[in-house]
């Protein structure tokens, strides 16, 4: 019997294509998600990062926040004082600052009485050229005007009463 081994021979050395291609197809899908998991990875770690550093500039801000609402608040209460001081202000207290710089010398104020927006003055001088000068003073000053002299008595001194109206800022009155 003759057997015919060369048949044999040539399909073990065949090279079946479609398996290698299967296998080769099946190596480089996984070695593509290898990459793609790597790929991921990293980009995870980044975002990471960046999500660390977010926080820490949160943070940051908060605390800025915080110290702005405190100032804030600091600024509201000054405002409501100075408010409270600006309803608060004195007419007369100008007005006798000012008396201290207008009065000559050798003249006395012996009464001084405000009401509202009006002066009235009484007091000694050396003599009538003094209470001139007075109102003369007076008059340059803004803090008054309309000044008027209702008596001049003179005895040893002379006794003079003047009344004058008190001047505010911008239309205060």
């Amino acid at each position: 019997m003759k057997v015919n081994l060369l048949k044999e021979r040539q399909k073990a050395y065949t090279i079946n294509w479609i398996e290698i291609a299967v296998i080769i197809s099946v190596v480089l899908f996984i070695m593509s998600m290898g990459i793609h998991y790597y790929f991921l990875y990293t980009s995870s770690k980044v975002l990471e990062a960046d999500l660390y550093a977010l926080d820490n500039q949160i943070h940051v801000l908060l605390r800025r926040v915080a110290e702005y609402n405190r100032l804030k608040a600091e600024v509201e209460e000054l405002e409501a004082i100075k408010e409270k001081m600006d309803k608060l202000k004195y007419v007369w207290a100008d007005a006798i600052v000012e008396l201290g710089y207008v009065i000559p010398e050798r003249t006395m104020v012996n009464t001084l009485h405000i009401e509202d927006y009006n002066m009235r003055l009484n007091g000694f001088a050396a003599g009538n050229q003094k209470v001139l000068d007075f109102i003369d003073n007076m008059n340059k000053s803004p803090v008054y005007k309309d000044i008027e002299i209702i008596n001049i008595t003179q005895t040893h001194d002379v006794n003079y009463n003047i009344v004058a109206v008190i001047e505010t800022e911008e239309g205060e009155q």
